[in-house]
C-alpha cells in the first residue's frame, strides 16, 4: 500500500518520500513534468548571465511548528528563472554539463529520459528563496512512465560542480555546501536550500562492505583514479540543508536510500 511518508530534520529542513510496503514494487511516476514541460519557460541563454549565487545569505534558525511546508515556487514569475535542459537532443547532453554553481531562485533543471542510465553523480550547493524554490526535476517517458535513471555502478563526479572536499561521492544526488575554492565570499551559516528534487530513480550508491558479496561499485572524480564507494554513501546525500522536498522519486539498491544532516 503506497502511504506519503513526511522525514522532518532541525534546523527547518523537511523532506517528502513516497515509501510502499512489501518487495518487489516500483513505484509509478506521475505526469507532472510533462504538464511543466508546457509551461513556456525562457530557453537558457548563452554565455550564462554574469550573477551569481548569494554564498552570504544565513537564515537563523526558528523552533519548528511541527507543520510540514514544503519549499515551493509560488512566487516566481512567468519569465523568472532559468531552464536548463539535460539529455538527448538538449542544450546540455549530460548533468555535469549544467553549470551547477551558478544555479539561481526560480531556476529549473529538467533531466529528460533516456534508455542509457545517467552515470553522473551530482552536487547541489545554491540556495533558492521563499516562494522561490530551485527545481531539479526528472522528465518521465512519456510512454511507460519510467523516471530518468541515474546508476552509481560505475559513477563519475565532476569537480567543476565545486563540492565540500567531505562529500566528494558521498551520494548519487548531493546537497552541501560549496568548496571555499569554489565560493570563497562564502558566510560562516550558509546553507543550500529552497531545493526541489523530483522524478528520479536512483540506485547502485553503494559501498561494498567486508565480506559481503556486493559487486564493487565505484564513483571517480575526472580526471583521478576509479574508486570504489565509501561504506557510507547514499543515493540522495544531504548535509546540510534547509527547506527541501524529495518527491515521487524511486530510490533502491544504495547503501542508504537518503540521508540528511541539517547542521
Amino acid at each position: 500500500m503506497k502511504r506519503w511518508l513526511v522525514l522532518a530534520a532541525a534546523g527547518a529542513a523537511a523532506f517528502l518520500l513516497p515509501a510502499c510496503g512489501g518487495h518487489g514494487f516500483t513505484p509509478a511516476a506521475h505526469d507532472a513534468p510533462s504538464i511543466r514541460e508546457a509551461r513556456g519557460a525562457a530557453p537558457t541563454p548563452f554565455p550564462l548571465p554574469k550573477k551569481t549565487p548569494d554564498w552570504t545569505i544565513v537564515e537563523k534558525p526558528t523552533p519548528w511548528n511541527y507543520a510540514s511546508t514544503g519549499p515551493d515556487r509560488t512566487a516566481c514569475g512567468k519569465s523568472e528563472g532559468l531552464t536548463y535542459r539535460v539529455g538527448p537532443g538538449k542544450a546540455y547532453p549530460e548533468p555535469h554539463d549544467v553549470p551547477w554553481l551558478r544555479l539561481l531562485p526560480c531556476d529549473t533543471v529538467m533531466i529528460y529520459w533516456r534508455l542509457q542510465p545517467y552515470t553522473d553523480a551530482i552536487y547541489i550547493a545554491s540556495r533558492g528563496r521563499v516562494h522561490k524554490a530551485i527545481t531539479i526535476e526528472g522528465v518521465v517517458n512519456k510512454t511507460t512512465g519510467k523516471r530518468p535513471l541515474f546508476d552509481g555502478s560505475h559513477a563519475v563526479q565532476d569537480p567543476k560542480q565545486g563540492m565540500d572536499p567531505y562529500e566528494i561521492c558521498a551520494g548519487m544526488i548531493s546537497i552541501g555546501l560549496p568548496s571555499s575554492k569554489a565560493a570563497p565570499s562564502q558566510a560562516y551559516g550558509y546553507t543550500p536550500g529552497y531545493l526541489i528534487i523530483e522524478n528520479f530513480e536512483v540506485e547502485n550508491a553503494f559501498g561494498k562492505y567486508p565480506g559481503s558479496k556486493q559487486p564493487v561499485y565505484t564513483c571517480t572524480v575526472t580526471g583521478q583514479p576509479t574508486k570504489p564507494w565509501a561504506e557510507f554513501v547514499a543515493g540522495v546525500y544531504i548535509d546540510p540543508a534547509q527547506h527541501v522536498l524529495i518527491e515521487n522519486d524511486y530510490l533502491h539498491n544504495n547503501g542508504l536510500g537518503a540521508f540528511t544532516n541539517s547542521l
